[in-house]
């Protein structure tokens, strides 16, 4: 109970700290209470299921307010603290750092080299050093590709499978490097693009981040997709609010379409198959 309580209250406050940041003047308590309605079925099972994701989350959103309201070494300290629980939102400080290299990146560097070196300091070396080694090894043979269905990862990957894609790993990998380039560059120009580059900017790089490592992530399982959950009811509000293109909140619409049939399959009795069908990859590619 206290460890859900640390991830929700994380969560919460992360949440908070980024939309005081990223809300535009117009919003009223209505678009606030729409906003943590809508974060709701991606949010409440992934805390009941006592993972990490929603402390990490916490911890990126932080980071992203923080670096808008240029408190670098706080955004340094939070962004570092994800990746130290879990080690892909380096795509997200990678991301902050190709928008603002010279704020950001020293700052990031020192963060993490600390949290790395911290536990030098509280065990033998030599013993920590071994646990290092430990994690690498595993994480070389640690091959889900191949797994079933019902049990592999909840990314791309899966949707290229079981769909019969003609896509080999390989070839997985350059579309994931290839989506990666393609966050930078846009990431990049929003400097220039945006008519406020550092908040258009870091909440670009924040989206982007949080879709590549769920869609395309190294290990992304349905919990995972509270990292989008943000970034998806921010975009469905705004685009209501601006009267975007329908293309455009037609995508939007049927990612949360797809999440919300993702969410009610789990409360079923055969949820591994419904899982089969990817639809939090589907989810988060319509986002993307």
């Amino acid at each position: 109970l206290i460890w859900r309580a640390v991830n929700a209250f994380a969560f919460l406050g992360g949440l908070f700290w980024w939309l005081r940041a990223v809300a535009p003047p117009a919003w009223t308590r209505t678009h606030w209470a729409w906003m943590f309605l809508l974060v709701a079925p991606l949010s409440v099972p992934t805390i009941n299921c006592a993972q990490a994701n929603p402390l990490l989350t916490g911890l990126v959103l932080a980071g992203t307010a923080m670096a808008m309201r240029e408190r670098w070494n706080w955004a340094a300290v939070f962004v570092a603290g994800a990746c130290l629980l879990k080690i892909y939102p380096i795509a997200l400080a990678l991301l902050f750092i190709v928008v603002y290299p010279r704020r950001f990146a020293p700052r990031f560097l020192i963060a993490l080299a600390t949290g790395l070196a911290v536990p030098f300091l509280l065990q033998d070396p030599w013993w920590v050093a071994r646990q290092y080694a430990n994690w690498w090894t595993s994480l070389c043979i640690d091959d889900r590709t191949q797994w079933p269905f019902e049990t592999c990862y909840r990314d791309l990957w899966l949707l290229l499978r079981f769909y019969h894609l003609p896509v080999s790993c390989r070839g997985y990998v350059a579309i994931q490097l290839t989506i990666a380039a393609a966050a930078a560059v846009i990431c990049f120009l929003s400097r220039w693009w945006a008519a406020r580059p550092r908040l258009e900017g870091l909440n670009t790089a924040f989206g982007l981040a949080a879709c590549w490592m769920t869609v395309c992530g190294p290990a992304t399982e349905g919990g995972g997709y509270i990292l989008v959950a943000p970034t998806l009811a921010w975009a469905i509000l705004e685009n209501w609010r601006l009267r975007s293109p329908r293309w455009v909140f037609g995508l939007l619409l049927a990612s949360a379409v797809a999440f919300t049939v993702g969410v009610v399959a789990c409360l079923t009795p055969g949820s591994s198959e419904w899982m089969a069908y990817g639809p939090h990859p589907l989810g988060g590619l319509f986002l993307l």
